[in-house]
């Protein structure tokens, strides 16, 4: 089964606003959807600080369904979990504006193992 991330990215001042659509977003019923973890600093290639939300495939269709209805204006990076980092960031499905990726930390990743994408 496939997997999938939601990235909900956010200001610090809009985490509030992030914190509100993850609790309403995990409340879903949908199997399989939890929130990994919250990050207030920028992590791996993304440039915001941001939730990560994890879930499968049965599950996608309600989850943008959700999220484009309710992302206040937050961006949100949708992609799936094939193992291939850069591969899954490449062509993501984006709800609300979409934010750079740093994909020379992919590169970084391959010299420096230790380095987290997550």
């Amino acid at each position: 089964m496939t997997k999938y991330h939601a990235h909900i990215y956010f200001e610090l001042h809009q985490k509030p606003i992030a914190e509100t659509l993850v609790t309403k977003l995990t409340k879903l019923e949908e199997q399989h959807l939890k929130l990994w973890k919250f990050h207030d600093i920028k992590v791996g290639p993304h440039h915001l600080p941001m939730a990560e939300v994890h879930f499968n495939e049965n599950s996608l269709g309600a989850v943008l369904s959700f999220l484009k209805s309710n992302h206040e204006g937050l961006s949100i990076l949708v992609h799936e979990d094939s193992g291939d980092d850069f591969k899954d960031h490449e062509n993501p499905i984006w709800v609300g504006p979409s934010l750079p990726i740093d994909f020379d930390f992919f590169h970084r990743v391959k010299a420096q193992p230790s380095l987290s994408v997550h």
